[in-house]
Formats: C-alpha cells, sequence, structure tokens
C-alpha cells in the first residue's frame, strides 16, 4: 500500500481493492465485533489493521474515538456518527444492528490545509484574504474560517474538510 506521500496508480487501486476483499472474505468485521464485545466497549471507535503482502491481517491500534475521516462513514451510509456519540453517552442503544447497514454511496474527503508545500510543508500562518469553496449537491464542507480569519501557528494546520459524495446509489 503506498504511504500517504506517494503517488496512487491503477496497480496500488486494484491492489487496494484486492485487500479491501481479502479482509471481508477473512471477516474482519466478525473479529472487530468480537474485539469490542470482549473488552466491553459500547462506544464509537475505530479499530486499524494492516495487511501485508501475504494478506494476513495484523490487529494495529483501536482508536476510542471519532477519526477526522468520519464524515465518509456518514455519508456512505446515511448517519449522524456525532449525535449517535453523544446517544451513546447518555446510554441510549444504537437505534441499529451491523446488519441494518448497507452503503448508500461513494463519498471521499478531501483535508483543507493551511500548510506551505515549498516549505516542507510548514503551517502557513497569516489571514486569509481570499476564500472561494465549491457547494452544491454532493458537496459536504465541515469548516468554521471565513475571509479576514487568522490562521495561527497555535493549531493544527487543518483548516477543514471537504466530503464530495456521489448520489447515485451504491454498487458492490
Amino acid at each position: 500500500f503506498p504511504s500517504h506521500d506517494t503517488a496512487v496508480g491503477n496497480e496500488n487501486v486494484v491492489r487496494a481493492k484486492g485487500y479491501i476483499e481479502s479482509l471481508r472474505k477473512r471477516g474482519v468485521s466478525y473479529y472487530e465485533i468480537a474485539f469490542v464485545k470482549e473488552i466491553g466497549y459500547t462506544h464509537i471507535g475505530t479499530l486499524e489493521f494492516l495487511v501485508d503482502d501475504a494478506k494476513s491481517v495484523y490487529f494495529l491500534e483501536m482508536n476510542t474515538r471519532l477519526q477526522v475521516e468520519h464524515t465518509v462513514t456518514e455519508e456512505r451510509y446515511g448517519i449522524d456518527l456525532v449525535s449517535l456519540q453523544f446517544d451513546l453517552a447518555e446510554g441510549l442503544p444504537l437505534p441499529f444492528t451491523e446488519d441494518d447497514l448497507h452503503p448508500m454511496r461513494y463519498a471521499i474527503e478531501c483535508r483543507i490545509s493551511s500548510e506551505d508545500p515549498d516549505m516542507n510543508f510548514l503551517p502557513s500562518i497569516g489571514t486569509l484574504h481570499r476564500l472561494r469553496l465549491p457547494a452544491g449537491p454532493g458537496i459536504r464542507l465541515d469548516m468554521g474560517l471565513v475571509e479576514g480569519n487568522t490562521v495561527s501557528m497555535r493549531f493544527d494546520p487543518m483548516l477543514g474538510k471537504l466530503i464530495a459524495f456521489d448520489k447515485r446509489p451504491y454498487r458492490d
């Protein structure tokens, strides 16, 4: 699998799709469910795995919080993970089971960052003089900046997220 700073070509996309199919066939979801049941975890989180060239699957880590990419899951499945997290914290049960979840559409997320590629991606600070963002059907923006805001060194350089999703039904 390419690292985050490597261009992804068709060959790598095909390999990634093969890995995903391998995970499905190995029943990774079964192991995820067994894992969280074993430790008594009842909230939203992410389990991460590594897959080697031999298609062996290894547990990497569990994040007991929403990941920045949670918006992709929300758009693909039509659920609000943030609201569900609050409901779970209040002791309310999930309104669905895993069997009820089916992908509805495709989605992709792009991070909007204030990084300077000419300076080895160091944060770029200053006043946001001009901001032009896409809008329309299939576009979701999660950010809180407007023109005139100041980007500071005191915060993460990620300014927001652009999530694009396809309204056409998902085909497996």
